[in-house]
């Protein structure tokens, strides 16, 4: 199995270097585009810092302080990466805004469009490794790096047309174009922010909590469900459930009822932590 906290590791060396490269074709060319793309690696490798305390937190075992373990650093820290890439990009917007209606200059646009383009490429590799990483461990952390580098190929591809236009004599097209980006930056981030708070809330999907509520019922021996509680956290679903038995059954053979309960939710969905209590129906 890979290591989310190895994974983080290249990614922060990833976009430390294309943060670089991007930075140098703003600083070579002044276009907000670029700018736009140099600001959101820079959020890059905040991210990644924070994404390799926050990965290496979540792996700890539950403890005293956390009996059911550290995984919501994850969910926090795609929380915080959402707050943050949403003031950057209503600050992007404003500029962009503001170059609409005042004049600027951009220069070597044709060569910032190849440097911008070599760079893309090693956001793609980088992003397909997350997304193998988040595939394999299911780590939210590593699932908001995916976000961020496809996001990053996709604007990396723009911006380098963009400049090719500017350089042909579209100039206008990149605060445009840094709009459209900034925006599409908001738009995944709040995505981004549901997908993270939920678990912080501990809510979950009343259709997912239904059917693990029927699942349990369908298990040959129970009788009845009568409480079955369900919470998303790092990956894995939190579920307890009380489940009613046959009272002329002994220990034993309830025992052997509550396993097959928890091992059909393992085998259907997962990641699961499961804690099921058995009690005797009562008798009329």
């Amino acid at each position: 199995m890979p290591s989310p906290y190895r994974i983080a590791i290249v990614s922060l060396v990833g976009s430390t270097t294309i943060t670089l490269v991007k930075g140098l074709v703003a600083l070579i060319t002044g276009s907000l585009a670029a700018l736009t793309e140099t600001a959101d690696s820079i959020l890059d490798i905040v991210y990644n810092v924070a994404a390799l305390y926050a990965v290496k937190k979540a792996s700890e075992p539950p403890d005293m302080d956390h009996p059911y373990g550290h995984t919501k650093y994850e969910n926090l820290l795609a929380y915080t990466e959402s707050i943050f890439a949403i003031l950057a990009a209503s600050g992007l917007i404003f500029e962009a805004i503001r170059r609409l209606v005042t004049f600027f200059e951009i220069f070597n646009a044709d060569i910032g469009s190849i440097v911008i383009a070599s760079s893309t490429v090693v956001s793609f590799m980088i992003a397909l490794l997350n997304y193998w990483g988040y595939r394999v461990t299911g780590n939210i952390a590593l699932r908001a790096n995916v976000l961020n580098f496809s996001g990053d190929v996709i604007r990396g591809v723009t911006v380098a047309i963009t400049l090719f236009l500017v350089h042909i004599g579209f100039k206008t097209l990149d605060p445009i174009v840094s709009i459209g980006l900034a925006t599409f930056l908001v738009i995944e981030a709040l995505k981004l922010m549901k997908e993270a708070t939920f678990p912080l809330l501990d809510t979950i999907s009343p259709r997912v909590l239904e059917a693990i509520e029927k699942d349990i019922r369908n298990v040959h021996g129970v009788r009845e469900v009568r409480v079955i509680k369900a919470r998303d956290a790092g990956g894995y679903i939190h579920v307890e459930a009380t489940i009613l038995v046959d009272p002329k059954l002994n220990i034993r053979e309830a025992h052997r009822i509550s396993s097959k309960v928890e091992e059909l939710i393992r085998e259907k969905y997962g990641r699961v932590l499961c804690c099921i209590h058995v009690e005797p129906l009562p008798e009329i």
